[in-house]
């Protein structure tokens, strides 16, 4: 049993290890450009402390730390304490999304402050436990009977679990108001992670207190489905960290965009069926995505210019009824900020292009659509036409319009 969660934590936690050191280096590269972003700061920290601890989770490093140090199990102390500043860190990362700057400061204060102590109290029982060999693996079921040792775990354990809970509960409040389809799907991830890492807090519990108990019936829930749950938990915060990084800079990043350039599709090929002028290149065959798309950046540059020309070209077709209905529909439909913007443009939109398959006249006051505009960034400008592209082929609100609006063949 033993083996094979050495086996595994020996090859899982370095791959964990190597992508929060990837996630770190693009940060580093942005903090490099603004050194003044408090929130770049507690990433980057977070990252830090993340590839440490995964590292001192391998056994073998973990083992060699305290036989080159001459100290019996300091390669496990040294976890626990790196494991408690990680999931602290991650704690005090979404409190500035949910408080105010000062109320922010104060609780990231007495949170740290809470760590401090719990980390000095492990230090004495560290120091004050019998200890023998090393023991990176199974040091918990190993030491439990004994009194410092069990006390330097029951600290280490409900510090962990103390910040877990509350982080899981404000990143799934902060999730109802991310806008951003990269940013939900980071957040989920964070939340993922942090009912993993719980998990894996409560099996190593359950082998603790069955040591207290007297039995070891329950040391495979510490020995190895606690390690299982703690690399799945690790995956989940690493991939949260990994897809925050740009698909022009990720070195996935032909995946990422080849499958940006096929979400997109079907707008793209709806808008050049009426508006065929705006294609710069050969003319799409089918409704359906192509599974060969060419160069994939030129591709996918050529999808957001002919997408945002087609849009343009479509304006004399819309109508002031149709910005009153469509904003009607989202607003009656209980969506966020975010989705309820992409209902309104693919409701706008799919009523201009059948109004122009239909030959209706253009409108000489055609109003200015409501369409946003997310800034100069590629990465946002995907984000959001990726929304309105699902909103243009999924919707419910997309297809009330059009039923609402009724066939319009004369303007």
């Amino acid at each position: 049993m033993t083996g094979t969660a050495a086996a595994l934590l020996t090859v899982w936690f370095p791959l964990c290890a190597a992508a929060d050191a990837l996630a770190l280096g693009y940060k580093l590269d942005d903090l490099r450009h603004d050194r003044r972003n408090a929130s770049l700061w507690a990433v980057c920290g977070t990252l830090v402390l993340a590839c440490v601890t995964y590292l001192l989770m391998t056994p073998p490093l973990c083992a060699a730390v305290g036989r080159r140090a001459g100290v019996a199990e300091l390669g496990v102390f040294l976890m626990h304490v790196s494991s408690a500043l990680t999931l602290l860190a991650s704690y005090t990362l979404p409190l500035s999304w949910l408080y105010e700057a000062g109320e922010a400061r104060r609780r990231a204060a007495r949170a740290t402050a809470w760590c401090a102590l719990a980390v000095v109290a492990m230090a004495v029982l560290f120091l004050r436990a019998p200890r023998h060999g090393q023991h990176p693996v199974d040091f918990a079921v190993r030491y439990a009977s004994f009194d410092q040792a069990g006390a330097h775990l029951a600290v280490w354990l409900v510090t962990c679990g103390a910040y877990l809970y509350p982080t899981f509960v404000r990143v799934r409040t902060a999730l109802r108001s991310a806008g951003r389809p990269w940013l939900r799907e980071s957040l989920r991830l964070r939340a993922l992670g942090s009912l993993l890492m719980a998990g894996y807090v409560l099996t190593a519990s359950a082998g603790v207190a069955g040591r207290w108990c007297g039995t070891s019936r329950l040391d495979a829930l510490a020995v190895l489905c606690s390690p299982v749950l703690g690399c799945l938990g690790a995956t989940a915060f690493a991939a949260c960290y990994l897809i925050q990084v740009p698909p022009r800079r990720c070195p996935a990043g032909w995946l990422r965009q080849y499958r940006a350039v096929r979400r997109l599709y079907p707008l793209w090929y709806a808008l050049c069926e009426v508006v065929p002028e705006i294609v710069l290149g050969s003319p799409p065959r089918s409704p359906r995505p192509p599974l060969w798309v060419g160069p994939v950046r030129t591709r996918l540059y050529r999808t957001v210019i002919e997408i945002r020309d087609g849009q343009r070209a479509l304006r004399p077709y819309m109508r002031p009824a149709d910005v009153d209905l469509a904003r009607r529909l989202a607003d009656g439909a209980g969506l966020g900020d975010a989705e309820r913007r992409a209902a309104t443009e693919a409701s706008l939109v799919a009523l201009a292009i059948r109004r122009k398959r239909a030959g209706a006249a253009v409108c000489d006051a055609a109003p200015e659509p409501p369409m946003w505009q997310p800034g100069d960034l590629l990465v946002a400008e995907l984000a959001w036409l990726g929304q309105v592209t699902d909103a243009f082929v999924g919707s419910p609100q997309v297809r009330r319009a059009l039923a609402e609006a009724g066939p319009r063949p004369a303007g």
